[in-house]
């Protein structure tokens, strides 16, 4: 029986993608057997009530910032090439779609965790890919693993946990920066 390939799935807004964004993408790369990494900046956020820098230069910033590490981490424009809103839950089904024999690892920082349920049709979310969640070293361990397992037992989730670096920085903190 062939193995199926490991696709991990990092998307965000990435307004701008920073050294946390990048930060996470190693730590996930080096935590998991990942034939490849997808990082996906959004084209249209369902949640954020702001507008978003031109989705070229947050495209241009995650691939300056990824380009030491390719072809294993690739910049996908498919949310921002794609029209109306973006839902994880949609992208998944297209990429499930178009890469019927790959599995695929969301890769995301432990605040999903506790935001998940409030996501459009999370439930099926939850049931189509398994989850690698970034304990950064300012995260509350204990109740990022309490969460995880509701989430395991509620709706048989796929959760693993991988360490990354503290990050100090936050891309509003870099827009302040870049608008002074």
């Amino acid at each position: 029986m062939k193995t199926r390939s490991l696709i991990g799935l990092f998307g965000g807004s990435f307004d701008p993608f920073h050294n946390g964004h990048l930060a996470m993408v190693e730590a996930a790369v080096k935590a998991f057997p990942l034939e490849k990494l997808l990082v996906m900046p959004v084209g249209l956020p369902p949640h954020k009530s702001r507008r978003l820098n031109f989705s070229t230069f947050r495209v241009e910033t995650a691939r300056l910032a990824t380009q030491h590490l390719l072809p294993q981490v690739c910049v996908s424009e498919r949310e921002i090439l794609s029209p109306g809103c973006n839902y994880t839950v949609d992208t998944i089904k297209m990429l499930q779609k178009d890469y019927p024999d790959i599995d695929i690892k969301l890769v995301s920082g432990s605040d999903f965790l506790f935001t998940v349920e409030q996501w459009y049709q999370y439930e099926s979310i939850l049931s189509l890919v398994s989850f690698a969640i970034a304990l950064r070293g300012n995260t509350d361990k204990d109740k990022s693993e309490k969460q995880a397992d509701y989430l395991r037992e509620k709706y048989n989730a796929k959760i693993t946990f991988f360490p990354m670096q503290k990050s100090t920085v936050s891309a509003t903190q870099v827009r302040k920066l870049l608008t002074a």
